[in-house]
């Protein structure tokens, strides 16, 4: 089981991964089309 302190640091690292920012970017939304949602927003 985690802790919250490695859930958190869990999610930043997939934020800097898909935005440049440790917070995300639910700012940054994106046309993907093999996506099944077909939008991909820049937030895991």
């Amino acid at each position: 089981m985690l802790s919250e302190l490695q859930k958190k640091a869990a999610q930043a690292i997939v934020n800097v991964f898909e935005t440049g920012r440790p917070q995300g970017d639910y700012g940054q939304v994106t046309y993907h089309p093999k996506d099944p949602g077909e939008l991909t927003f820049g937030r895991s």
